[in-house]
């Protein structure tokens, strides 16, 4: 695979209540190999430092900024963990362990942040890591944050865009009456696994309360799992 440098984002943990969160754009092109994005740990208003693994800024910032809260620099110090070792794995290559290891750590702010990174950008996305990054969308659409709800709307319109054609085909294609073809199989069951959290998606949108700039992302997402999906 090539090892053209790709565009570098950061990573931050989410611990204000706003931040930019611009709909993620698909590049005509992407690279499996590239390196992810350097983490950087974020706090409103200010940055935490610009690389998560010099534990030097950190050690002099993480102080004063929590105040003397045990709590809260704990969960801080949980975050910045998930984070690095995310980064590894990204850097690894390990597209669906990331997504796996993402469901673990069971942290909307780490998952906001990773989607937002790029991480579907990923040309070794397939139809499994799909499925996984779908599943995944599931509390962020939950969450209670609006620029979280928004990242789930990114992120799931950017996975519809990707493999919404491949999904409608494979499920509508009648399969051969001579033989088993077990490849075919296993990405029709894909296939219909992310057709499956497509429809979760859909009721997630529908039960959104939110206005302005979340209602219009996400009247436009369901526009387009139905043009795509006919959900």
């Amino acid at each position: 695979m090539s090892s053209a440098e790709t565009d570098k984002k950061s990573i931050g943990t989410s611990m204000g209540t706003s931040f930019a969160c611009d709909e993620l754009p698909l590049p005509a092109s992407t690279h499996a190999n590239a390196p992810p994005p350097p983490i950087v740990a974020s706090a409103q208003p200010q940055q935490l430092g610009s690389d998560v693994t010099d534990p030097g800024p950190l050690s002099k910032l993480l102080p004063a900024l929590l105040d003397g809260s045990q709590i809260q620099r704990s969960k801080l110090g949980q975050r910045l963990a998930s984070l690095r070792s995310l980064r590894e794995l990204w850097e690894a290559g390990d597209i669906r362990k990331v997504l796996l290891n993402l469901r673990q750590i069971d942290d909307t702010s780490v998952a906001a942040d990773l989607f937002r990174s790029g991480i579907l950008q990923s040309s070794s996305l397939d139809l499994e890591g799909a499925s996984l990054a779908l599943l995944a969308l599931g509390p962020l659409f939950a969450s209670m944050e609006e620029v979280t709800q928004l990242v789930a709307i990114n992120a799931a319109a950017s996975l519809l865009s990707n493999f919404g054609p491949l999904i409608h085909r494979n499920r509508s294609s009648v399969p051969d009456a001579v033989g088993v073809d077990l490849s075919a199989e296993a990405r029709q069951q894909r296939c219909q696994a992310c057709f499956a959290h497509f429809v979760e998606i859909r009721r997630s949108l529908d039960g959104l309360t939110a206005t302005g700039t979340i209602a219009a992302a996400a009247d436009k997402l369901r526009s387009q799992m139905h043009a795509i999906l006919q959900i």
